[in-house]
């Protein structure tokens, strides 16, 4: 299986359903620290997760997180 890493910024409460629904967890010991911040300004997560298909962007939006692959 593919392990593919991608992006996610947002501000707020991290939507911590989609590490569920993207089978992803955060990729670095400071991303997963910037989990539990609930903070005003944006924040970018470095996030990794083991799929055939790409990360759910739409669903990342719907919780008002961008979500963008990192180039390889």
């Amino acid at each position: 299986m593919e392990i593919k890493e991608f992006w996610v910024e947002g501000r707020g409460d991290f939507p911590f359903d989609m590490l569920r629904y993207d089978s992803c967890w955060p990729a670095r010991g400071q991303d997963a620290a910037l989990l539990e911040h609930h903070v005003k300004e944006r924040r970018a997560i470095r996030m990794m997760t083991m799929t055939h298909g790409s990360p759910t962007r739409a669903r990342w939006r719907s919780f008002l997180w961008a979500c963008k692959e990192v180039p390889a």
